[in-house]
């Protein structure tokens, strides 16, 4: 006869299985993220979705993320945090990058280049404060061409949303972007002129 402690047992085993393959899961998720991360670049969720491989359902990524984006992580997940952009939802470990970078890198994943000239822009000119040239936008992890930069300057003052973005330029003929929140055209067209030009007259 077969032991009636057999089925017991198994059904008392099967809760500790599950929570061993989401613990497996939470971890491999983690890596994954990280291993991004390292890399400079967050993780879109589209793009998680086809990293996460037979061993992670639909359902256990979302439930697994979810308490990412609660704040409620599990201990696997602790380090990951997220950042909301226009076109997806972008997770990255905050243990090697923060959260402004991790914006920064958000809005470049978004292809949104506008957004994120400004959002680079009003940073510097408000921390610093400088103007932000458009050296630094030609570097990485921008890398826009200076065409670019020239259309994206023009486009910004046909809108709204970017009304305070105003373009400098120093005598030798490099340009920035500052913003009118944080700096006067006339302070920031000095300021760029002492970092680009006279600092350099002494280097």
């Amino acid at each position: 006869m077969d032991n009636p402690n057999e089925e017991r047992l198994s059904e008392a085993g099967q809760p500790g299985a599950e929570q061993q393959a989401g613990r497996e899961a939470a971890a491999l998720l983690a890596k994954i993220i990280y291993d991004r991360t390292a890399q400079n670049l967050v993780a879109p969720l589209k793009w998680l979705r086809r990293q996460a491989g037979p061993g992670m359902d639909e359902a256990l990524l979302a439930r697994l993320l979810s308490g990412v984006d609660e704040g409620k992580p599990c201990e696997e997940l602790k380090d990951a945090a997220q950042v909301r952009g226009r076109k997806d939802v972008y997770y990255y470990s905050a243990s090697i990058m923060t959260a402004q970078f991790a914006r920064v890198q958000a809005l470049i994943e978004d292809k949104d280049m506008l957004a994120t000239i400004a959002e680079v822009t009003r940073r510097d000119c408000e921390l610093y404060p400088r103007p932000a040239p458009f050296s630094k936008f030609a570097g990485y992890p921008f890398r826009f061409s200076m065409d670019e930069l020239e259309g994206a300057a023009a486009r910004m003052q046909m809108s709204d949303a970017y009304a305070d973005i105003g373009v400098v330029s120093a005598s030798n003929g490099a340009k920035a972007f500052y913003s009118s929140k944080f700096l006067s055209k006339a302070y920031a067209r000095s300021l760029f002129e002492e970092i680009e030009v006279e600092s350099r007259e002494w280097q």
